[in-house]
């Protein structure tokens, strides 16, 4: 899925990024957890805050790249290679593209009905890959 632009609704787009960043800490102790509630701290978390300091160094530095933050570890019933630092307590996002291809995520290569299914080279798009 590195380097791919196109969803399987076929926009084609560039120019955005979603990040991933959860908001209450797998590792949050009960103290924490109380202290949280009554300072409204949830959106504060360490690994938000990473999302906040990306997106802000996307704004100055990218000029063309649009980052939103989205207040979930991941995307719904799916995981990613963050969330390992997150269940350490470490601060992690997940940044990727706007619009998937489901088509080529997690699929067995074949072709059905002449759609191609696999994550193969042909979706690659190196020049946003670099």
């Amino acid at each position: 899925m590195i380097g791919n632009i196109e969803g399987i609704n076929g926009v084609i787009n560039n120019t955005t990024a979603r990040i991933f960043a959860e908001g209450t800490r797998h590792t949050e102790t009960p103290k924490q957890a109380t202290t949280r509630r009554f300072t409204g701290g949830e959106v504060d978390s360490p690994t938000r805050n990473l999302a906040r300091y990306i997106d802000w160094m996307a704004d100055r530095y990218i000029p063309n790249l649009d980052t939103m933050m989205i207040y979930r570890l991941d995307r719904f019933g799916r995981g990613g290679h963050h969330r390992p630092f997150n269940d350490l307590g470490f601060p992690a996002v997940r940044i990727m593209e706007t619009n998937e291809n489901y088509n080529r995520q997690h699929q067995d290569l074949r072709t059905e009905n002449g759609i191609n299914y696999g994550d193969t080279i042909d979706g690659i798009n190196f020049a946003m890959a670099k």
